[in-house]
């Protein structure tokens, strides 16, 4: 895939048009996808996948993750049944605070999260994941995925929240 500059995000999507790249990189700036999501003529839903604690090894951590045990949250955020974006929140296993957050079932976080008066949010960090990465290696012919990042703080507890889009949200915007 070819890499170029797009704002601040720095990525071009190789053989979109300049019309459904912009619309791409407003999308995943969002703040909240699960409010732009919803808010689309589609059937939103999310899809829970993993919850529990899980050793992230050097090859499956992303970014700002390093390779340690967390506790992981890993769901599907999908529209009219097509999945179209894997996230990943992961926090380390001592948090109470945000462990208890995340065993809400397929309840969307970006529900629960922008009604927090206290979580703060750092910037977006944007970037690539391999296909052969394994949150999204099954998914099938895909090529690499743009992720986005960020961390969220509730007092002295960080959350890492990582959502990488998926080839098949291009049918939605």
């Amino acid at each position: 895939m070819e890499i170029g500059v797009l704002g601040n995000v720095g990525f071009l999507v190789e053989g979109w048009s300049d019309i459904a790249q912009r619309e791409f990189f407003k999308f995943i700036q969002m703040p909240s996808l699960t409010r732009f999501l919803k808010s689309l003529p589609y059937d939103f839903s999310v899809q829970l996948t993993y919850l529990g604690q899980k050793a992230l090894s050097a090859q499956d951590a992303i970014s700002m993750e390093e390779a340690s045990v967390y506790f992981v949250r890993e769901v599907s955020l999908m529209l009219d049944a097509i999945e179209v974006v894997r996230a990943r929140s992961s926090c380390l296993v001592s948090s109470v605070y945000w462990c208890q957050f995340l065993d809400c079932g397929v309840q969307p976080l970006g529900e629960k999260l922008f009604d927090i008066q206290t979580v703060s949010r750092s910037a977006l960090r944007f970037g690539l994941i391999s296909k052969e990465h394994n949150l999204i290696k099954t998914y099938e012919v895909i090529d690499n995925a743009i992720f986005r990042q960020s961390t969220l703080t509730v007092g002295y507890e960080n959350l890492i929240l990582t959502e990488c889009f998926l080839p098949s949200i291009r049918q939605f915007l």
